[in-house]
Parts: C-alpha cells; structure tokens; sequence
C-alpha cells in the first residue's frame, strides 16, 4: 500500500470541475510549490519551482467552488503515475497527486506567517475526498 503524502503550494488557475460519463463530478488544479529563501541582502530568491497535477473525487465540487488561482493549500494523498497513447501512438505518462484532503492554508495576520498542517480554525478548510483508486471510473480528459 502506498501510504499518503502531504504537498503544499498555491494553485496556479481555477480548479476545473468536469463530470465523467456516468455523472460523477472531478475536480483538476495544478499547484507549484518553490523551494524559496531570503539571499544576504534579505531578497526572496526562488531555487525550484515544481508543478503538481491533482485529481480530487469526492467533494469535487465543494473544493472547486471554495479554492482559487493562489490559493495556498496542503494536500494529502497519492503520487501516481498516470499512462496514456499520444495521438501518434506513443506512450505517455505523468505523475498527479490522487487527492484524500485539501486543506486551505489560512494567514494569521497576527502572526504575520502561515498556520501550518493541522492547525485548522475553521472545518469548511478541508474536504474529505477520496481517490481514483476508490472509482471504478477513469477521468474524463
């Protein structure tokens, strides 16, 4: 068994809510998350920046009706590897994130930083999904 991971980031567009055949609604969002630090003259320098597909199926719509370009979340879940033909006939594949949580970071204006992982106020800040392994159905894209 895969166990589940945590990943943070802001989502770079709009979660984009589909429905497969059948009806079951699909949320999709991308995050980059950056490795960041201040240099010696105190100016923020990006060192790496990495893109994460994500896949949520249950409450698919709450997540994408509540989260945003820039929105900061945590993500819980499964790296996977997703496999595909091209047009051409040749293997393709990328890695995405099979969402079981999101959670909202919220900024403590007070405290001038982040809450971190866990440290939730409010409960309509995560949802419960599941995965793509709990659907017998494939994504609509």
């Amino acid at each position: 068994m895969i166990p589940f991971q945590h990943f943070t980031g802001r989502l770079v567009a709009d979660p984009e809510l589909r429905f497969t055949p059948s009806g079951k609604p699909v949320a999709n969002f991308r995050i980059a998350n950056s490795d960041s630090k201040k240099n010696d003259r105190g100016e923020w320098e990006r060192k790496a920046q990495v893109f994460l597909s994500c896949t949520v199926w249950d409450d698919a719509e709450a997540v994408s009706n509540a989260l945003h370009k820039g929105s900061e979340v945590v993500v819980e879940g499964k790296l996977v590897t997703r496999e595909w033909d091209d047009k051409e006939g040749n293997k393709r594949s990328s890695m995405e994130v099979q969402v079981r949580h999101v959670f909202e970071r919220i900024r403590d204006t007070q405290q001038q930083g982040t809450q971190g992982f866990g440290q939730q106020q409010a409960p309509q800040s995560s949802w419960s999904g599941g995965s793509v392994a709990d659907s017998n159905e494939a994504p609509p894209f």
